[in-house]
């Protein structure tokens, strides 16, 4: 993606998965974020945020209280299809991307 935006940040709010991008390859553009976010905390960064990318890998996931206010905001987002994002976001209201296929996920 850089390739592409050169000047791209991505913040990850949260611990970073173990089997997730080496930070270490891009110190100046992926940041982690690993304290409590409040609700007034997630709305800012969800409304400064070009992209809300919601990439769970677990196909069982029920629901995601993030990306309903994404939405919510009027946030773009890109997620992989468990249920509650394949039935929110099938009215073109963002992309669906396959599981564990981070090729569609840069280019969504």
């Amino acid at each position: 993606m850089l390739e592409v935006i050169p000047d791209a940040v991505y913040l990850i709010h949260g611990t970073p998965h173990p089997s997730g991008v080496g930070c270490q390859e891009y110190p100046d553009h992926i940041f982690f974020n690993n304290s409590f976010a409040s609700t007034e905390d997630l709305h800012i960064m969800l409304r400064s945020a070009s992209v809300y990318v919601n990439a769970y890998t677990d196909r069982e996931q029920s629901v995601s209280g993030t990306l309903a206010m994404a939405l919510g905001l009027g946030t773009v987002a890109v997620s992989t299809p468990y249920a509650y994002a394949a039935e929110v976001l099938q009215n073109n209201s963002g992309r669906l991307v396959p599981f564990d296929d981070v090729d569609a996920l840069a280019e969504a």
